[in-house]
């Protein structure tokens, strides 16, 4: 039975981390409260020090973070990256939502937090690279920040943190203090992992307003100054409040322990990938507590880069199974004859052997070989995935992809597919995050030098 709402103390709840039972308080809470409840709070406006505005603060510290991922000389194309980044977030208003995280990134460093390496589409963002909310480069694995934001449709952006477990604690109480506890509702996302290797790693999820909580939403007073929202988390997410999201996966503690520097692993160990190839992968990161059915796949697929163990976590989910991709793709991979539509689409498929797998990847066809600029791209691949017709979009495609030399029945099965295999594609980015993090993981076991 769900414990009352009311009956929730200091001693019976945990506050920071919280504890198994409060999965069961979720369905209590979201019962108790399912009508259409008007939040009141709002967006903690950022104070930039020393009397600039935001915008030449949040340059500073971008050009600051350009350096520090990039060196002296940084490329055009990253250049030509940031400025476009940069243009949507201040036409959207959104530079404080990144303010707000950067300076939570930097409480997590000086108190030598570890930080992950991302999740999402956030993980595509150049700005999230920079600043150190991510710490994958979207730049080499060829993510795009309009999967992220999206000038087509606004929206504000998710954005989460992903820190070590044992010193979730700290940064929390850090945030508290700088923000004031009468400002901060913790809520539960109801969604929650089932690896194992995640238990208890589930969203803490904190509302941050400018006006106090307590007078804006109905909150449960769980400690002195402490609030537990019991407003469903789908009500006020729709809120204009500062939402910090904040995982806190195990994973990061077990690399931080090694003494290993992330940045200074390879990423073509044999041992590691031979792990992957046996399937032995108990006690890895999002590998451990595998079944026969699941070590199977990952033996026959035996990923021997990162790019194709970030391809097996988008296939080993059952709807890309039942739906054929994972097979697919296993055989594109040992055929020695990969399905080749022309040289344009070869250099987006190459990596995983002429298959579509990612939604990165039909953006870029859209982009590249029908023309649309790739917030455009975006939209239509949703729709896609949607099942929704489309007939002007497909023929505006197929012309402007006979304007760049593919034959009509080619660009016509080339549309199809990226219609059939939308609804079955996963996000590159998230993915790769989730790759690396995997890779770091059983590289740091192979070395055994978990302190």
């Amino acid at each position: 039975m769900c414990m009352d709402v009311e009956q929730k103390t200091p001693e019976n709840m945990k506050i920071f981390v919280p504890m198994n039972d409060i999965k069961d308080d979720l369905g209590c809470i979201d019962e108790m409260f399912s009508g259409d409840i008007k939040s009141e709070l709002s967006f903690p406006e950022y104070t930039v020090p020393n009397g600039i505005s935001k915008e030449e603060y949040f340059e500073q510290i971008c050009q600051t973070g350009l350096k520090e991922r990039y060196g002296d000389n940084v490329s055009k194309e990253i250049l030509e990256r940031y400025e476009k980044e940069k243009s949507a977030i201040i036409k959207f208003n959104c530079i404080d939502i990144f303010l707000h995280y950067h300076d939570i990134v930097e409480l997590a460093k000086n108190n030598n937090i570890m930080i992950g390496t991302g999740r999402g589409s956030e993980v595509g963002s150049l700005v999230c690279y920079i600043l150190g909310i991510t710490n994958v480069d979207p730049i080499k694995y060829n993510f795009f920040f309009e999967r992220f934001l999206n000038s087509e449709r606004f929206y504000l952006p998710d954005i989460e943190l992903d820190i070590e477990a044992e010193n979730s604690d700290t940064l929390i109480e850090l945030i508290f203090k700088k923000y004031g506890n009468e400002h901060i509702a913790i809520a539960f996302h109801p969604s929650y992992s089932s690896r194992k290797e995640d238990e208890g790693a589930f969203k803490t999820i904190l509302f941050v307003s400018e006006n106090p909580i307590k007078d804006s939403v109905p909150v449960d007073k769980i400690a002195p100054d402490t609030y537990l929202t019991i407003e469903p988390y789908k009500v006020i997410a729709k809120s204009s409040c500062l939402r910090l999201i904040i995982n806190h996966p195990k994973v990061l503690n077990r690399i931080k322990k090694s003494g290993i520097n992330i940045n200074e692993i390879p990423l073509n160990d044999e041992k590691v990938f031979s792990l992957f190839e046996t399937a032995q992968v108990q006690g890895i990161f999002q590998l451990n507590g595998f079944d026969e059915p699941e070590k199977d796949l990952l033996q026959r697929l035996k990923p021997q880069s990162i790019e194709e163990l970030s391809a097996f976590y988008a296939l080993e989910r059952p709807a890309p199974i039942d739906g054929g991709l994972f097979n697919l793709y296993i055989n594109a991979k040992y055929s020695p004859n990969n399905t080749k539509y022309d040289d344009l689409t070869d250099n987006i498929l190459k990596e995983t052997y002429g298959e579509i797998i990612y939604q990165e990847q039909i953006m870029q066809i859209l982009n590249i070989i029908g023309g649309f600029e790739l917030s455009k791209s975006d939209i239509i691949r949703r729709n896609m995935a949607k099942q929704i017709s489309m007939p002007d979009i497909e023929n505006t495609f197929i012309e402007n992809a006979k304007a760049k030399g593919i034959e009509y029945i080619k660009a016509k099965e080339l549309w199809y597919k990226m219609s059939v295999t939308s609804f079955y594609c996963f996000m590159k980015s998230h993915a790769i995050a989730v790759a690396l993090l995997t890779y770091f993981d059983a590289y740091v076991q192979t070395k055994k030098v978990i302190k």
